[in-house]
């Protein structure tokens, strides 16, 4: 399953948003998802609508959509989540129940799958 991050990043240090995107980066690839990070992408130097048409594109890729826990406070986040709700892609937050729940369901369902098949 790939999952794309998404947060804020506008107004924010860049080491600090660095921090939070590397930071669930490296949770969800412990998960075992595929994940996207904008921050790789957003490192080139490309203007706002740029970014975000780039973003909006790999997201369009994705199965999920991670949400930090800053998202409400930024402008592109939002609009990202829109684009994945318009999508049917899933949404997943950070630090929910829900999250953790999700991701023990898929573990589960691949244990069985992994059983079943004799892998």
């Amino acid at each position: 399953m790939r999952i794309y991050i998404s947060g804020k990043m506008t107004g924010l240090d860049k080491k600090e948003y660095v921090g939070k995107f590397n930071a669930a980066e490296k949770r969800l690839r412990g998960e075992g998802y595929e994940v996207i990070n904008p921050v790789t992408v957003d490192a080139y130097g490309l203007d706002y609508e740029k970014s975000m048409a780039i973003d909006l594109i790999l997201l369009e890729s994705c199965d999920g959509i991670y949400m930090l826990d800053n998202w409400k406070e930024s402008k592109g986040a939002r609009i990202e989540r829109n684009h994945a709700m318009s999508m049917g892609i899933i949404i997943l937050y950070e630090n929910q129940p829900v999250f953790q729940k999700f991701t023990d369901s898929i573990r589960s369902v691949t244990e069985k799958i992994t059983e079943v098949a004799g892998i």
